[in-house]
């Protein structure tokens, strides 16, 4: 009598099915986890540009740089300008531009309007835009 050994374990089709399956499954993990991390890259220089465009308003929100540059456009490229000191690193890193504009709205109120462009993370540009309020200083 002939005696059949059954072999155990895994045929080659039987293999190269679960490898694809499982493939296809990791490729989605895969996929999540590079738009995650772009999503965080970007949102990191959101975050820095915002830091470096409230350095800014605090700096120009004083009110008595605010009463001497009523009605007037300031542009930012670096610091340094016009008694203004903040870390210009991002700018100089990200092609970015800060514009501020100063309007004398009441007697005593000065409106401050910042406008900051940057080149994002895709290369597009991004705007952000804060505004403030600031009594003149009175003399």
């Amino acid at each position: 009598m002939v005696e059949v050994i059954r072999k155990k374990g895994f045929s080659f089709i039987q293999l190269v099915i679960a490898v694809a399956v499982l493939a296809s499954a990791m490729t989605s993990i895969f996929a999540m986890n590079v738009i995650n991390s772009r999503r965080l890259r970007e949102n990191i220089k959101y975050l820095s540009a915002l830091i470096t465009a409230n350095e800014v308003l605090e700096q120009v929100s004083k009110p008595a740089f605010a009463s001497e540059h009523a009605d007037t456009d300031i542009v930012f490229s670096s610091s340094g300008q016009e008694d203004v000191f903040f870390n210009d690193d991002f700018l100089d890193k990200n092609d970015g531009k800060i514009k501020v504009t100063l309007e004398k709205n009441d007697e005593n109120v000065v409106m401050i309007y910042l406008e900051m462009k940057y080149l994002n993370v895709n290369k597009g540009e991004t705007t952000i835009i804060l505004r403030k309020g600031v009594y003149r200083e009175v003399y």
